[in-house]
């Protein structure tokens, strides 16, 4: 079973997709900012920091020319889930502040992963 097919490779082709990790750098700061501001969501919040974090260290462990084809895609889907599934459960309960904070936390996760995969794609491919 190889889960890396969910990351499209198609996207090699998008100019500027290297640049990924500086857009996802703004939306870091930003969360760090609403775990300050947000006591409430502190808790969810460093939980999707410390999932991005061992994200991150999966696949620098895992970087390689046998690079694992379940656990770091596995790891980066949850960064990608985490705040989606976050999200809903703020827009059902109509709590459109929270909402709109976690949706930049989405973002923030979904840029973070996709970027990995565009660097290994990229990686795989010289």
């Amino acid at each position: 079973m190889n889960l890396w097919s969910i990351f499209p490779e198609f996207i090699l082709r998008v100019n500027g997709i290297l640049y990924l990790p500086y857009l996802a750098i703004p939306l870091y700061i930003y969360v760090c900012y609403v775990m300050v501001k947000h006591v409430r969501e502190r808790v969810y919040l460093i939980v999707f920091v410390l999932l991005t974090l061992l994200a991150s260290g999966i696949m620098l462990i895992s970087m390689g020319p046998q690079i694992g084809k379940v656990i770091p895609p596995l790891a980066l889907l949850a960064v990608m889930v985490m705040p989606l599934v976050m999200l809903t459960i703020k827009l059902y309960h109509k709590a459109y502040s929270e909402a709109r904070m976690w949706f930049m936390v989405t973002l923030a996760g979904w840029l973070h992963s996709m970027s990995w995969s565009v660097w290994l794609f990229v990686l795989a491919g010289s």
